[in-house]
């Protein structure tokens, strides 16, 4: 069953708070072009479902975007327990800069120990 908005109805502007102790935390994640999107997850979730849900909502490929929390990068691997996430924590989404010197080709060093 899914529900329509008439034209004179407003969104609602206030974001669901997760209760203090239950096992949900609210994020929001921040777009390079500025845009929110907002997400309630489970503390034991692995987080690759925020980035996989982000990234189809809007339209990018998940190989092409880095997230960071508090400036770190984080793994699709990690949860937001284990990274002692917090209700109203942002996450930024940016995309990777490819590059790098060498015209794609590889240098090899060899060190002796």
């Amino acid at each position: 069953m899914s529900t329509t908005m008439d034209e004179n109805q407003e969104a609602p502007t206030r974001k669901p708070e997760a209760q203090p102790g239950t096992n949900y935390v609210n994020v929001k994640v921040n777009g390079q072009d500025g845009s929110e999107v907002y997400f309630r997850i489970c503390k034991r979730t692995q987080l690759s479902k925020l980035m996989k849900g982000y990234c189809k909502r809007q339209a990018l490929e998940l190989r092409t975007i880095a997230f960071l929390l508090d400036g770190h990068a984080i793994a699709g691997n990690q949860t937001a327990d284990e990274l002692g996430m917090e209700d109203g924590d942002e996450i930024d989404a940016m995309k990777h800069h490819g590059g790098g010197g060498g015209g794609g080709r590889l240098k090899w060093v060899f060190s002796c120990l």
